[in-house]
Order: C-alpha cells, then structure tokens, then sequence
C-alpha cells in the first residue's frame, strides 16, 4: 500500500465518521426531539466521533507532510479522488468540530434555538417612549413628597412585574449558523487548494459584516468567534492535506 492510498483511506473514514457525528448532531438539535437519557448518549456518541475524526485528519496531514508532492501528482485520479474527499471532509466534519469546540466552551450553558442560533434575554424598553422628567420647582416641592409617601404602597402593589416592567425578551441570534458554516468551510478550502488564500479575508470580511447587528450580547460574540475560528482551523486543516 502506497502512501497515497493510505491518504485515501484515511481521509475515507473522515468523512464516514463527519458524517454520522453530523447526523447525530442534528438530531440532537432537531426542535421535535424532547431531551432524554438516549438523546444524552447520542451527544456522548457525537464527541467521540468528532475526536476520532480529528485524529484522523492528523493522521492524514502528516503522512501527507512525509510524501512528496509529486508522486501524489503523478496519478492524476487520485488527486481527483483526494481532493474530492478533502473538500468533503472540510465541509462535513467541520461541523461537528464547531459543536465540540463550543460545547467545552460554554459548557453547555447556551439555549440553543429553533433555527440553530442562540437564544438571549434583551431589552426592548426605549427610552425615547417616556420624555425625560422635567426639573421640579421649589413650589409644591413639599406637597409632592407628601403624596409620594402616602402613596407608595399603592403604586407598589399596581406596578407591573419586574420581568414585564424592565420589558425584557427572548430572542434568537446567529441564525443559520450551521448553513453559513457549510458555505464558509467550502470557500476557506476551495481557494487554499486554488492556491488563492487571499480570498480567505473576503470570506471573513463578509461574515463579520452580516453578523455585526448580531454581536450586541457578550454570549453572542463568545459563539461567533469560537464558532469562526473552528471551522477556519478545520477548513484549513483539511485543503493543507492537498499542500
């Protein structure tokens, strides 16, 4: 067995074990699956095939960091072959990498929404909808405090709940994460295996632009940049296979 086939092989089983861990991960995520002990096992099941897929994809970048370029280069077909499954397992692993990286991040503290994102509390109470109080004179400055003593409890006992009061909601931010992943991960790999890198900032720089709305929230910005990261090391892990 030829080095090459043994690239092969490996790269072979990276995506075979991508992409049952991907499976899993969704549906672990579907929103019509109720969490239970099964859906817990499926998760454990998800990390260790995500960690088999990492050692993997060492394995494949350094038997490929021992063969020389050219006696892969000699086979046209299996250049074919190996590029096929190194864009592949690029675009299929790095899925379920990002989840990992995340989920020992956070440790899994986050909700996670209907649509892939993450749910987080807001404030949708404007300032602008109440004008600001005007300066109180010094006639019936007393009057006033008077009132405002007698009347506490009743204004306590008729104000809304703090929840209601402050006007807090739920939303769900970073949505799509997981289309906008696939699409990433193929654009970071195809342009290292075109020998254009450059394209790398472009596809950063349009990420960055669509989700900068979204980054209010520190929990927000924790995802987006772990998640970002994630995919980057595992898209670029996986084209220098072909280096």
């Amino acid at each position: 067995m030829t080095a090459s086939t043994g690239i092969l092989i490996l790269l072979g089983a990276g995506v075979l074990l991508s992409s049952i861990a991907l499976i899993l991960d969704i549906r672990a995520h579907s929103p019509q699956r109720a969490p239970s002990r099964t859906s817990r096992s499926g998760r454990a099941v998800l990390y260790s095939l995500t960690v088999l897929s990492c050692g993997v994809l060492v394995a494949a970048l350094v038997l490929s960091s021992l063969v020389p370029l050219a006696e892969i280069q000699e086979t046209p077909l299996v250049r074919v072959v190996m590029t096929l499954l190194a864009l592949a397992l690029a675009t299929i692993g790095g899925g379920p990498f990002a989840v990992l990286a995340l989920r020992l991040a956070t440790r899994g503290t986050s909700l996670t929404g209907v649509h892939g994102g993450i749910l987080i509390s807001t404030n949708d109470r404007q300032s602008a909808s109440s004008p600001p109080p005007e300066a109180p004179s010094r006639r019936g400055v007393f009057l006033r405090h008077l009132l405002a003593s007698r009347n506490a409890d009743r204004l306590s006992a008729e104000s809304s709940p703090p929840d209601k009061a402050m006007g807090t909601s739920t939303v769900e931010v970073l949505r799509g994460g997981t289309t906008i992943g696939v699409l990433e991960r193929i654009a970071i790999a195809g342009a290292i295996t075109a020998g254009f890198p450059e394209a790398i900032a472009v596809v950063i720089a349009i990420k960055g632009v669509g989700r900068f709305s979204e980054l209010a929230a520190s929990e927000a910005k924790e995802r987006f940049i772990i998640g970002t990261l994630a995919s980057f090391v595992w898209a670029c892990s996986c084209a220098l296979v072909l280096r």
